[in-house]
């Protein structure tokens, strides 16, 4: 996951936060950025952006005011929480998945490293319709706080670990194929392998690239010796690769290319 650094200028904020719960908004704007609520609050007279992330509808995730500092989000909730506006106006739009996965997963990555043990959309904690009754707020909420980054089924990002979902379930020990035609090695952790070999049950040697896409037609450097890999993505043995020479154990025997 990556959130966006902004460099705001703040005016004088108090600060003491120590989050214990999190509190999702809209901007009831449909389009808009950071920059812009930054602006708007800084207009009422505040430091600056009274949330302290910000996610637009395309996913991407942008830093508000610092985590520590005391928000100007909820109303008498300002001391413990940590504010989440969404780009969009929920009242009268639908949210797009992409930003509902960015949402989650920050709520995620946020419960990772402070005790949460809340969530809440503002309109609980205040008597406003933020943020908005088409925002799904009761997915958002389930998923954060069960950990389940499960609300669709694809690739999804968590942590800086991609993993693969299927009926709302991480795959795990499995391959899987993405829209290029690239395939992909999930886990028993249901985490993409990257940058190793793998056997198969069938005895088949693969390798899985640092992108985590599986190797074909190439030579691979591993451990200081050299391993052709075919187009089906199996290690070569006992053959000769344009004029190389390769050994029972798929290594280039190190002589000179045959011509």
């Amino acid at each position: 996951m990556n959130i966006i650094q902004t460099n705001l200028s703040f005016g004088s904020m108090s600060y003491g936060n120590l989050p214990n719960a999190l509190v999702y908004h809209h901007a009831e704007a449909s389009k808009c950025s950071v920059y812009d609520v930054h602006q708007w609050h800084k207009e009422n007279g505040w430091a600056g952006i009274g949330y302290h992330y910000f996610v637009r509808k395309d996913g991407s995730i942008y830093k508000g005011r610092p985590n520590n500092a005391i928000g100007s989000h909820c109303l008498h909730h300002n001391t413990n929480t940590l504010g989440i506006c969404a780009e969009g106006n929920y009242m009268i739009e639908h949210m797009p998945e992409v930003q509902k996965q960015a949402l989650v997963e920050l709520g995620q990555y946020l419960k990772s490293i402070y005790p949460i043990r809340a969530v809440y959309g503002h309109r609980e904690l205040m008597a406003t319709e933020c943020p908005g009754t088409n925002y799904p707020l009761q997915e958002i909420k389930q998923a954060v706080m069960k950990g389940v980054q499960a609300l669709c089924d694809g690739w999804h990002l968590i942590n800086g670990i991609w993993f693969y979902f299927e009926n709302k379930k991480k795959v795990i020990n499995g391959w899987r194929k993405d829209s290029k035609g690239l395939w992909y090695f999930l886990g028993g952790d249901g985490a993409m392998v990257t940058s190793r070999w793998i056997k198969s049950n069938n005895g088949y040697w693969y390798f899985l690239k640092s992108d985590g896409a599986m190797a074909t037609n190439q030579w691979i450097k591993w451990n200081n010796k050299s391993y052709y890999i075919g187009p089906d993505g199996i290690m070569t043995a006992n053959t000769i690769v344009d004029g190389w020479v390769v050994g029972p154990d798929g290594a280039w025997n190190g002589k000179p290319q045959i011509k």
